[in-house]
């Protein structure tokens, strides 16, 4: 007697779990169990006190967030977080293999106008082409690494597939019901559509795509422009949780970035108008990041998908210019924009290589139809399992960050050999600065020690964000900060005439910062501050940080641990030898200062730390005997 299969175990929805739970479990074993650099860190400080982040804002990440940080699962709020752009991704791969495996039936051959069949006729290989794109996409290198370490691009990814696929689905369904029940599938469409756009802004690379395939298949006549206008309203209801931002933005959150309580504070956020230079910065950038963007795409999926994808791109320009034309337009706007935005993220290039999965998927489709006998259908299924093997093999060492606590070690590091009440100036705003606000406002390592940014501290938000978390630190500086601010709104109307006045008035509000603090609290830079903004002091290297000293009374030999603790540094990280060179100087300049006070082996051994750490150091090898 033959048992009964439920029929959800029969279901797309039931394939598209398993995949997404494969998925989930290979990257719960290379996520992060510590701070990630840059945005990471400051993202997890964020969300886990309910704040503001840097433009756009993403208003529904937060909110999310915010709630997982939280929750009682025994992991630290970062651990949580990690583990929720994991499942971030987990989810964006059951959406994407409900789509792909919609694009490959009979419906969507109907929308993008097939001139044949899509694929071989038994279900089971929409399925197989569907799992096998899936899986090249999970394991391609900028995919995987958004699982690993708290990003934004994660949920970003959720609503690049949902959305993608409520549109075609909404579109298939108005193409073969006219009127029936396709405006539950726009509606639905439409809510995504704003929810996408209160997450991330890159949401609107779609709309060439999108709006060509609704065009081509509606027209340009009344009923086209009708059913954009009842998308309106849910649009709307998806975009309004932008709200948090100036709401929360006048509650005074603690991190409260841009503050966007006003109508023109909140425009300059979500518009990201502090980094609009950055787009066309100069007809070399795009020439420059193609090139770079060539050169590693190969190795993205590990090379061999790309035969599949090759073939499936070819299939598409025999049998559907629509599907051809749809596709191309996802890619050429990401492209466009990656190549002509002067800052280096892979992630930018997320739309291409999901449209480069897909084609994978209909190139294991085209050959599905060859597959007539037994032999041929498991030779078949066997290829799919050896290419999806090819882009983990290539990836799992450079995404894996199952060992990386480096972030973490290097802000305790600096932190916690310093003095009660110490101020710290830095420019480091991708390790440090970041990762010290974490553990002082969420783990409440050292809250006493008063963390400057340097590079943030140009910005009325930022002073606002310290005198509240510092009454008093700025209050002898009130007439540098008032002749910097006038001067800097005459350099944001389009005034560069006096580029050295804004600069030499920003360097004199530092200097003030330190000088009224002198007598108040112990006073430290790090190494990349520029010696200008402290001029007056002598330095003395305490642990990594200089310490900042006037007149004869202080010691003249180091203070604090010599030596510093860190668990090992994955070589494979992009930042792993910035962090390594904040080490070695900090072991250099413990050096220099014993040398300069006569005790030359200390001095030696110091630069032979820095050597440990770093190989490489330049000022510690030319200061060896």
């Amino acid at each position: 007697m033959r048992l009964k299969v439920p029929r959800f175990f029969h279901s797309d929805g039931f394939v598209g779990l398993v995949l997404a739970l494969v998925s989930f479990l290979v990257y719960r074993t290379t996520v992060s169990p510590s701070l990630g650099y840059w945005d990471s860190s400051e993202l997890a400080a964020v969300l886990s006190t309910l704040g503001v982040t840097h433009p756009t804002g993403y208003p529904l990440f937060t909110l999310v967030g915010a709630g997982v940080a939280h929750l009682p699962t025994g992991f630290r709020p970062y651990y949580n977080l990690n583990l929720m752009v994991a499942l971030y991704c987990s989810l964006a791969l059951f959406f994407f293999y409900r789509l792909f495996v919609f694009l490959l039936s009979e419906k969507a051959a109907r929308l993008f106008a097939f001139r044949a069949p899509v694929a071989n006729p038994r279900p089971s290989w929409s399925r197989w082409a569907a799992a096998t794109g899936v899986m090249v996409l999970a394991f391609s290198r900028t995919f995987w690494s958004e699982a690993v370490s708290l990003e934004v691009y994660s949920l970003h990814l959720v609503f690049l597939s949902l959305v993608t696929l409520l549109f075609v689905k909404a579109l298939a369904q108005q193409l073969l019901h006219p009127g029936r029940s396709a405006g539950r599938w726009w509606m639905f469409f439409a809510l995504a559509l704003g929810m996408s756009f209160s997450h991330h802004m890159m949401t609107v690379l779609l709309a060439p795509a999108f709006l060509y395939l609704y065009f081509t298949v509606h027209g340009f006549g009344r009923l086209a422009w009708i059913g954009i206008g009842r998308a309106a309203l849910p649009f709307l209801a998806g975009l309004s949780f932008y709200l948090y931002l100036p709401v929360r933005a006048a509650q005074d959150a603690v991190m409260n970035w841009g503050d966007p309580d006003t109508p023109s504070r909140f425009w300059t956020h979500v518009s990201a108008a502090q980094y609009r230079f950055k787009m066309f910065a100069s007809p070399e950038v795009p020439a420059k990041k193609a090139a770079a963007f060539l050169a590693s795409f190969p190795a993205e999926f590990g090379y061999a998908p790309l035969a599949l994808a090759a073939l499936g791109f070819l299939w598409l320009c025999l049998r559907s210019r629509r599907m051809l034309a749809f596709t191309l337009l996802v890619v050429a706007a990401c492209l466009f924009y990656a190549f002509n935005y002067d800052f280096d993220d892979p992630n930018f290039y997320l739309h291409a290589y999901a449209m480069v999965a897909l084609w994978a998927a209909f190139g294991v489709a085209r050959l599905s139809m060859f597959a007539g006998t037994a032999f041929r259908r498991w030779g078949l299924r066997a290829l799919c399992g050896l290419i999806v093997l090819f882009p983990f093999d290539a990836n799992y060492a450079s995404v894996d960050e199952s060992r990386n606590y480096a972030v973490e070690d290097y802000g305790r590091n600096l932190l916690e050999p310093l003095p009660p009440g110490a101020l710290i100036l830095s420019d480091d705003l991708q390790g440090f600065i970041p990762g010290a606000y974490y553990l002082q406002l969420v783990e409440k390592v050292r809250p006493d020690v008063v963390v400057v940014g340097h590079g943030v501290l140009a910005y009325p938000w930022y002073q606002a964000q310290l005198e509240k978390r510092y009454p008093g630190l700025l209050q002898g500086v009130r007439p540098e900060m008032r002749a910097y601010a006038e001067e800097r709104r005459r350099v944001e109307r389009g005034d560069t005439s006096r580029h050295r006045v804004y600069s030499a008035l920003f360097t004199r509000l530092v200097q003030g910062i330190l000088a009224t603090n002198a007598r108040k609290r112990p006073l430290y830079v790090t190494a990349d501050i520029h010696p200008g903004f402290y001029k007056g002091f002598e330095t003395l290297p305490e642990g990594m940080a200089l310490r900042l000293v006037r007149g004869e009374n202080f010691p003249k030999t180091p203070v604090g641990p010599r030596d510093f603790g860190f668990r090992p540094i994955p070589e494979h990280l992009a930042y792993a030898g910035y962090i390594r060179t904040a080490y070695a100087w900090g072991y250099y300049n413990q050096g220099r200062h014993a040398i300069l006070n006569g005790d030359s082996s200390e001095g030696v051994a110091r630069y032979r730390k820095a050597l440990e750490v770093k190989p490489d150091f330049g000022p510690a090898l030319q200061g060896l005997p």
